[in-house]
Parts: structure tokens; C-alpha cells; sequence
């Protein structure tokens, strides 16, 4: 099985260390498909937990390839 996670979350914790006041307790990625409205896009978004903060930070990170298949996704408006 690959560590393909583990190392996303690795390369996002030393990212976004340093990047707020509170230091990075813990990340959590979960991947989304949005296919409404004739989309195709993939995302993840990227929860930040934060020491002795309640509310998580999010981002976002946007595919470019298919994360199923690998295939390149289309540009927009293409």
C-alpha cells in the first residue's frame, strides 16, 4: 500500500508551520468530487487544527490530475 497520505500531510504540516500564531497540532485531509452543475473538479480540503484553538483553519488544494486515475483534468473554459 502506499504512503502517498502520509506524505501529503508531512509536506502540509511543514508548510503551514510558522504560517499562524498558534503552532500546527494536527492536519486532516478529505478529498471531494463535485459533479454538480456539469463540474468535473477534484479538490482536497486541508483541515488545520491548531494547539489550544477550537476552530479549525481550512484550505483548499485543487487537482490538476484525476486522483483516481491520474489522468490530466481539463483546463477551465477548455
Amino acid at each position: 500500500m502506499c504512503n502517498c497520505i502520509d506524505e501529503m500531510t508531512k509536506r502540509l504540516r511543514e508548510h503551514y508551520d510558522g504560517k499562524f500564531k498558534k503552532p500546527v497540532e494536527s492536519i486532516q485531509l478529505q478529498t471531494c468530487l463535485n459533479l454538480s452543475r456539469g463540474g468535473e473538479d477534484t479538490y482536497t480540503e486541508v483541515k488545520i487544527a491548531l494547539v489550544g484553538q477550537k476552530k479549525e483553519e481550512t484550505a483548499i488544494l485543487a487537482h490538476t490530475y484525476c486522483p483516481f486515475c491520474g489522468e490530466k483534468l481539463r483546463e477551465k473554459g477548455a
